[in-house]
């Protein structure tokens, strides 16, 4: 609905439109128990080159696209892409261009100047303009403001949102000075993003001092439109940016990111339990025989087995693979992730690929 953008009367004062806004605060409660409820973290597997690589997910994990997290991304981009769109000043394209000048009140002696000084805010701004004057008794008998008169006069003229109304009344009589006059102006909701409350703060500001000074009503029209014609900007404040660009660039991160993930772990599975990672290796590291890490408790270690799953006794000498005479002597680590065994010159497990 259309809103006032300020008006004055010969007392010099004036006023702008308003706002409304509405706050509140928001109250976050975080239950200690979630924590102790907690999923355990999952070990998941996938193969590239035919290694395998293990991650760990707090979180129930889905390889491959999540419908959920496309949607979000999506929805993010659309908000950045129309926060964008309203910072940039632009009106929506309408049909119904005609600048009207009505003079009810006779103040008015020269419409074709002020009509084309309308047209060049029309041409700059998409917004058009529009300029009613009225006696002061037009309003006074049955509304209770000139501004209240004016909303409605503006919904019976116009059946968009991207006018500026500007209605202008005085008593409907011949005077030497200009006294008792009023004015409003009404602006469309779709005007805003051109018709800032600064730019019509400063027509005001200039009409105001036009109208008070005597000069005739032409004029004080013709030179504030001049005025605000040439002094209100087309292009985009670069503060007004900062947010929208921040929003959209979060969502393309947040889009590659997502899409990255899908691809890279779209064939991930839970990762084998430790007695079953001879297995999987098997599956996908050829064993040219020798010493099998993956197996190596299974033949490093003879005799009866205790509880923790090792054997009380020495292994067996010939179970352990001799070393060539001239190698220097190897230590042996155990990977933290996966288990199996390997020389301490690597600096990754030549199995899970994971770093010591």
């Amino acid at each position: 609905m259309p809103h006032s953008s300020g008006g004055g009367s010969n007392s010099g004062g004036s006023h702008g439109g308003y706002h409304r806004s509405s706050g509140g605060s928001s109250y976050r409660s975080h239950s200690d128990s979630y924590n102790r409820r907690r999923r355990r973290s999952q070990r998941y597997v996938y193969y590239r080159n035919n290694i395998p690589k293990f991650f760990e997910t707090d979180s129930v994990f889905k390889p491959g696209f999540s419908i959920a997290k496309m949607l979000v991304c999506i929805l993010f981009l659309a908000v950045g892409v129309f926060m964008i769109s309203k910072a940039i000043p632009h009106v929506p394209k309408y049909s119904d261009r005609s600048i009207i000048v009505r003079d009810e009140v006779n103040v008015i002696s020269d419409k074709k100047a002020v009509i084309s000084e309308l047209e060049e805010f029309q041409e700059k701004t998409g917004i058009t303009p529009a300029i009613i004057t009225i006696p002061n008794e037009t309003w006074m008998n049955g509304y209770t403001s000139l501004e209240r008169y004016a909303y409605y006069r503006y919904l019976a003229e116009f059946s968009d949102e991207m006018h500026w109304l500007i209605v202008y009344s005085q008593p409907d009589f011949k005077q030497e000075k200009r006294m008792y006059w009023y004015w409003e102006g009404m602006q469309g909701d779709n005007t805003d993003g051109v018709l800032t409350s600064s730019d019509t703060s400063r027509f005001n500001t200039v009409f105001n001092s036009y109208l008070g000074s005597n000069e005739s009503f032409d004029d004080a029209v013709i030179k504030s439109f001049a005025y605000i014609t040439d002094n209100i900007s087309m292009s985009p404040d670069p503060i007004d940016l900062i947010i929208p660009v921040a929003v959209l660039f979060f969502a393309v991160i947040l889009t590659i990111i997502t899409i990255y993930k899908s691809i890279k772990y779209r064939n991930a599975s839970p990762a084998p339990l430790e007695n079953d990672l001879s297995a999987a290796y098997s599956s996908s590291v050829p064993y040219s025989g020798g010493y099998n890490p993956a197996n190596a408790r299974s033949t490093a270690y003879t005799g009866n087995d205790n509880s923790s799953g090792y054997s009380d006794e020495m292994p067996s000498l010939d179970a352990i693979p001799s070393a060539p005479h001239h190698a220097p002597a190897e230590r042996s680590v155990n990977c933290q992730y996966c288990g199996c065994s390997f020389t301490d010159k690597y600096s990754r497990c030549p199995f899970c690929n994971a770093k010591r």
